[in-house]
């Protein structure tokens, strides 16, 4: 796929990605951060979203983990293909989810 198609479908996903979690901000770049920007913005959430044949998961996360200002939670949220939004694998750090769990049991 040629560069600029596969930009053109990184966005197509990372907008979807924002439809499905209700917000249209996308590819924002955060105040004081040169040369960074969150594929969407959500308060508190650092989010990556990728639509790639194959997965570099460990490396996207390094690339990720150091754009983390303050008490940010990244998060990759990887494209499967065929499977619609709602169905899209969600990365986070184990602190992160246990937060999340143990908030919804509350």
């Amino acid at each position: 796929m040629s560069g600029r198609a596969s930009r053109d479908k990184g966005i197509r996903w990372e907008r979807a990605v924002a439809h499905f979690l209700g917000t249209t901000t996308t590819r924002s770049t955060r105040p004081g951060v040169a040369d960074d920007a969150a594929d969407v913005v959500l308060d508190g959430w650092l989010v990556e979203c990728k639509d790639h044949a194959r997965w570099s998961i460990p490396a996207w996360w390094h690339d990720l983990d150091n754009k983390v200002i303050d008490d940010e939670r990244p998060v990759l949220v990887l494209k499967r293909r065929n499977w619609p939004v709602g169905d899209a694998l969600v990365v986070l750090r184990l602190k992160d989810w246990n937060d999340l769990r143990r908030r919804s049991w509350e």
